[in-house]
């Protein structure tokens, strides 16, 4: 539309305009990604939320470790299963973020078992000292873990 003093005036589109159907399934495209990046940016600040309670994070503008925090994972892991088994490789630290996770140090019969909750971790001593697990550690209960790959430790350690 142009305007001329008082009089508007219509211009009909040329030969190369789109037309509106052309563009309705690009729209949809666009508004489908803005929906799907506002629920990740919720889902961000909902975890960022979880996290700052942690003692892990504690005092640690997460909005500065960001980048490293988007190299970890979440996981669930249902009750009875194994999250770390005694002699085995780990290179994660595993944050309790809700549930409960039980660390046998021994065998069974030979010492008791340690129950941690929420705000725990495990897998910190096969990362800090290099060798093989040293605890079975068994779920108890439904749990979410926050998993820390173990370079990602040492940046959050060379960060503070």
């Amino acid at each position: 539309m142009c305007l001329r003093g008082n009089q508007a005036r219509f211009n009909p589109p040329n030969r190369h305009a789109f037309n509106l159907k052309q563009l309705q399934p690009l729209i949809a495209d666009m508004e489908s990604a803005m929906k799907q990046e506002e629920a990740n940016r919720g889902q961000a600040i909902a975890a960022h939320q979880r996290y700052e309670q942690l003692d892990l994070f504690r005092g640690v503008d997460l909005t500065s470790v960001e980048h490293l925090l988007d190299r970890c994972s979440e996981v669930r892991r249902a009750a009875g299963e194994v999250v770390l088994q005694r002699g085995e490789e780990n290179d994660s630290l595993f944050q309790i973020l809700s549930g409960q996770l039980t660390v046998e140090l021994h065998h069974k019969s030979e010492s008791p078992a340690i129950t941690l909750g929420t705000g725990a971790c495990v897998g910190e001593l096969s990362i800090l000292s290099g060798v093989d697990v040293s605890a079975r550690v068994v779920a108890t209960t439904d749990c979410e873990l926050l998993i820390i790959p173990g370079d990602i430790v040492w940046s959050f350690t060379n960060s503070s």
